[in-house]
């Protein structure tokens, strides 16, 4: 096997890094199986990848562990040396030999199997990782980036297009366009899987990009292809690339875990912050699930002191908490975000949709936390009828002290009730620091309804220390 720096070099494209920052959104472990969730270097591993400065191995792994040899050490360097002194895009040749060139773009050499260019100060934009896996019935996050620079808003489009796998059938079509803002430098999307009761074996469709607006361009890899694992070829959990497991079954009886909320907040002044972790599903058994944090742009030891460790679930237990403590900064600094993580369980429980959210230290200095508003992020929603459900986030807006609960409802407008979606309603809770919980409603996949039928959820009776926010009720139009 070659070594870890042996497999940086593997790729012909142009990386430019001055200027850029870290966009700290992509964990290592979201795009490599064997990085630990939550490990020291999950974070950097991340970074380095978006920024096209690390690759991984042919097969998909990254090998945290594999040695590097000091030549490769000094290749490596000389990049980072060159950008820095000379602020000139950083050219990396691939060629069929083993060997590799790396050399700064205003150096003199030529090569018949190099790629050159200049990258643009608004950036080249392409996905974080060329393949992904996930299981039928399952939901897939796929990355974007912008390296190079991230300068002036720029907008992407992005688009599913058929293989072995067809959508309406084996996943759900999706298209759309993504904006980054100046300076931003990720953003992401979900893809919805079909469950196929037929033993098909494993299938596959691409997503490509196109489009890119105002100066930008494309690097590779600009497409990516999903292959989507068969339940019913095998009949065990599988690792998808982007770290979580996907239980073959609707209802895992070992359980599934997620973490209570999709997002939390704090003030810094009121540490620790407790976050529960749910076992949901099932309670069979003694299971377990690993625990960690990661840096965003808050770091652990000045802004929260990191955690890690591995919760124990006994037969018939559904919740446990994990206590992170955070740091009083008397300084003006704005606020700040870093990640809880949750990962590798055994015992036969799997992890849901839910395993990783921000966290976002609020600053006192800038404004004293209050309780917040509670409101829908968006006025509208589409979802495909083949989807089976959709989750519709509801978000405590700007802060999140004491207890809060509100309640939702769906209402018909031209769908109906029973026939098209579940009718749902009941009350979400919102913890102390936590700052966007989901609604799950039920779509029904028979219905024979057109499409462009619309139903209502509505928010209503905020108790607690929260008022409502500005969007109380949102429209879904049910696609077909």
């Amino acid at each position: 096997m070659r070594s870890l720096m042996g497999a940086v070099f593997t790729v012909g494209v142009l990386v430019g890094v001055a200027g850029t920052g870290i966009a700290a959104t992509v964990r290592g472990s979201a795009i490599f199986p064997d990085v630990p969730a939550g490990s020291f270097y999950d974070a950097a591993i991340g970074q380095m990848y978006s920024l096209g400065i690390i690759k991984g191995y042919d097969n998909g792994k990254f090998g945290p562990d594999d040695a590097v040899t000091r030549g490769q050490l000094a290749v490596m360097l000389q990049r980072f040396r060159d950008e820095l002194t000379d602020g000139g895009t950083v050219e990396v040749r691939s060629s069929s030999s083993s060997r590799q060139s790396i050399s700064s773009s205003s150096s003199s050499s030529s090569s018949s199997s190099s790629s050159v260019g200049v990258i643009p100060p608004q950036g080249t934009f392409r996905f974080t990782a060329a393949t992904y896996a996930t299981a039928e019935s399952s939901a897939v996050q796929i990355f974007v980036v912008r390296t190079g620079g991230a300068k002036g808003t720029v907008t992407v489009d992005y688009t599913t297009v058929n293989g072995t796998a067809v959508s309406g059938t084996d996943f759900t079509a999706k298209s759309g366009t993504l904006s980054f803002a100046n300076n931003e430098t990720s953003k992401s999307f979900s893809l919805t899987m079909i469950n196929n009761p037929l033993a098909q074996g494993n299938k596959s469709f691409t997503v490509a990009l196109s489009n890119v607006t105002n100066g930008g361009t494309l690097s590779n890899p600009s497409t990516t292809t999903v292959t989507i694992q068969d339940n019913q070829s095998a009949n065990s959990s599988s690792a998808g690339s982007n770290g979580s497991v996907s239980s073959s079954s609707s209802s895992n009886p070992a359980g599934v875990f997620n973490l209570s909320a999709l997002a939390y907040m704090i003030n810094e002044k009121s540490g620790p912050l407790t976050v529960t972790v749910l076992r949901e599903e099932g309670t069979t058994g003694t299971v377990t699930v690993a625990y960690g944090t990661s840096n965003g742009t808050a770091t652990s030891g000045s802004d929260y002191t990191s955690v890690s460790g591995t919760l124990t679930f006994n037969a018939g237990e559904t919740s446990k908490t994990i206590s992170i403590p955070v740091n009083y900064n008397a300084s003006i600094t704005g606020n700040k975000s870093f990640n809880i993580i949750i990962g590798s369980p055994t015992g036969g429980a799997s992890l849901g949709t839910v395993a990783s959210s921000p966290v976002t230290l609020f600053d006192n200095e800038s404004a004293e936390s209050g309780s917040g508003t509670v409101k829908f992020v968006k006025a509208t929603y589409n979802v495909s009828k083949s989807s089976g459900y959709i989750d519709i986030p509801v978000q405590r807006a700007g802060a999140a002290a004491g207890t809060v609960t509100v309640n939702y409802s769906t209402t018909p407008l031209t769908a109906s009730a029973g026939v098209d979606y579940t009718n749902t309603s009941g009350t979400l809770t919102f913890a102390p620091g936590e700052s966007s919980k989901k609604v799950r409603i039920p779509i029904i996949k028979t219905s024979s309804a057109s499409s462009g039928k619309t139903f209502a959820l509505d928010l209503s009776n905020v108790t607690g220390p929260a008022v409502m926010g500005s969007i109380t009720s949102t429209s879904i139009t049910i696609d077909n």
